[in-house]
This record gives C-alpha cells, sequence and structure tokens, in this order.
C-alpha cells in the first residue's frame, strides 16, 4: 500500500516536492528538491514526478502505526552513513539510489546534515562517521569500509561490480587503498573536519 502526498508550489516553492511513502511494514521520508520546475512525463503518470533523490530514515521510536512498532527489523537491507558535502560521495550515493530505484533496500543517511543523530544510527558520531565509511544492516551489526561497498553492492544485485575485491589476493589490496583514500579523502577535496 502506497500513499503520496506532494504540497502545492504554492506552500513550498517550484521546485520542492514531499512524498511520503507507507508500506506495510515500514517509514520513509523522502525529499526531492531540484533546481528547475520539473515537466511532466511522457507518459503522464503523476506518480512518477514523486521520484525521491533523498530517502531519510526516522527513527523506529517516532513509528506511530501498531503494525510497524510490532515488527522489530525495518525493511531495508541497509542504512548507508555517506558525507552530503563530499562531491564523490554524493556521486556514489546517486548511483546507488538509481540501482535501488525507489525499492528501499538501502537506506541513505547524510551525515553532514545539522539533524543528523547518532542515537539513531548505531551510536556512530559524526567524527567517526567522517573518518571512514560506515553502514548498518537491518539487524543492527555494523559494517565499515571496503565491506560496506560489497554488502550494499550486492544488496541491489550488483555485486559483480566489487567481486574483485573478494578475491583472496586482490582483498588486501583493495581494503589498503580505500584506508588511504578514507585519510585523504577530506584534504582532496579541500575540506576540512569541523
Amino acid at each position: 500500500m502506497r500513499t503520496f502526498f506532494v504540497l502545492p508550489n504554492f506552500l513550498v516553492g517550484p521546485s520542492f516536492r514531499l512524498s511520503r511513502r507507507k508500506y506495510n511494514s515500514d517509514f520513509n521520508l523522502s525529499v526531492n528538491i531540484s533546481s528547475k520546475q520539473p515537466s511532466l512525463p511522457r507518459n503522464r503518470n503523476w506518480r512518477s514526478l514523486i521520484v525521491p533523490h533523498v530517502r531519510l530514515c526516522l527513527p523506529a521510536e517516532t513509528e506511530t502505526s501498531t503494525r510497524m512498532s510490532q515488527s522489530k527489523t525495518p525493511s531495508w537491507k541497509y542504512k548507508l552513513l555517506y558525507d552530503g558535502q563530499c562531491p564523490l560521495c554524493r556521486k556514489e550515493v546517486a548511483f546507488l539510489q538509481k540501482h535501488d530505484d525507489s525499492r528501499g533496500i538501502i537506506c541513505f543517511v547524510d551525515i553532514s546534515d545539522k539533524y543528523y543523530s547518532p542515537s539513531d544510527n548505531a551510536g556512530i558520531d559524526y567524527k567517526t562517521a567522517m573518518g571512514r565509511i560506515h553502514a548498518i544492516r537491518n539487524d543492527g551489526m555494523v559494517v565499515r569500509d571496503m565491506e560496506v561497498f560489497r554488502a550494499v553492492y550486492d544488496a541491489l544485485g550488483i555485486g559483480w561490480i566489487y567481486f574483485p575485491t573478494k578475491l583472496p589476493i586482490i582483498k588486501p589490496i583493495a581494503d589498503l587503498l580505500y584506508r588511504i583514500w578514507a585519510k585523504l579523502r577530506l584534504p582532496l577535496t579541500g575540506r576540512k573536519l569541523v
């Protein structure tokens, strides 16, 4: 079951769309922010206008439905913590969102958002999250570094992209290269940890 809410342009501006998706066992708040007024698609399907670019995960405490509170396991498989101010990270997230195709397999959380809460994300604070990539499985286990990419890509059905990094000869090299990249990411993108 899906329900959509679209705010009229005169309330929030011409390029902002807000949609609420309600599935049987999860709650996602989707926000689409674009710089241009969206044009009506060829098939004239109004639902295609509400394609989310950013999916925010709400904590389990805010779920009010009895059905939702009975189920402790969220519908997403991984909650991916990413730096929304990093240009390369944003490109990677856009690629993953394209392959997620609004199925809700991956929940994307921008750690640079001023409302980021470590308590909603396995206690991972901003500084720790900025040091390397983290993902939280739906059972609460935290995955780090290259294993995040392997797991998320596998969950989306495109694991073949990172399959070579699972091979015994390549795995330690790929892991080392990621650790080097994680340390140099901020200076290479001209940013400092605040």
